[in-house]
């Protein structure tokens, strides 16, 4: 926990498995569980208001906060979506669920560069992620995996609170496609933000847009 110059309260959780938040063995995978929890830690602090901005597989966990608590004013989804996997994305986290005890250093050194569009330019930030991931017990992997496998689609509530949410997206990112993400908008109005040349790790590839693109959103006051 930490504040900025402004006075704003900033916290960092780990979700569960990973930093020092041990793994949920005992429930079901899913986004849910982790909300519930990242709800606990909340109610800890007494925080009684909150924006949430969460990155890939937390913007899946943010989702379901906006759902389950009201205490969440504004939702960021950074390099997220908000739709549940087609059957084919379900199958290869399946995959990867079983491919983490069998080889979880392949696992990071395949995956862990296909998250940016120039990997040879971040050959360092990979080299520090790998790193951090290596320190993932595999159990913890493969939960995530199955959590995501299991969420479910939440297009209602974008629809129903649109000014509620932010979606920040590069124009590379091979895990959530441009292409994608602007066909499910069709029918969706809400606050959207493309970053040119950037893959899915925008507020590594490009920190200085994502803080100017979250300051804007964010400094709005809430609307009942």
């Amino acid at each position: 926990m930490s504040f900025d110059p402004l006075g704003v309260r900033r916290i960092f959780i780990d979700l569960p498995g990973h930093g020092k938040s041990d793994i949920c063995e005992v429930l079901p995978p899913g986004m849910d569980v982790f909300a519930q929890l990242v709800m606990e830690a909340l109610d800890r602090l007494d925080v009684m208001e909150y924006h949430i901005v969460g990155h890939s597989m937390g913007g899946y966990v943010a989702m379901e906060l906006k759902r389950m608590d009201p205490r969440v004013d504004k939702v960021v989804l950074l390099n997220s979506n908000f739709w549940s996997d087609p059957e084919e994305k379900k199958i290869d986290r399946r995959r990867v669920a079983e491919l983490v005890y069998r080889s979880k250093e392949l696992f990071l050194r395949e995956a862990i560069p296909n998250l940016f569009r120039e990997p040879k330019a971040n050959a360092q930030d990979i080299e520090v992620l790998i790193d951090e991931s290596r320190r993932m017990e595999p159990d913890a992997i493969a939960y995530a995996a199955l959590a995501m496998a299991n969420r479910k689609d939440r297009s209602d509530l974008i629809m129903q609170r649109s000014a509620d949410f932010m979606l920040i997206q590069g124009t590379d990112d091979k895990i959530v496609p441009k292409s994608l993400m602007e066909n499910k908008l069709l029918h969706l109005k809400t606050n959207y933000a493309v970053i040119p040349n950037v893959g899915h790790m925008a507020h590594i590839e490009a920190p200085h847009e994502v803080v100017m693109l979250l300051n804007t959103f964010l400094a709005g006051k809430r609307k009942d």
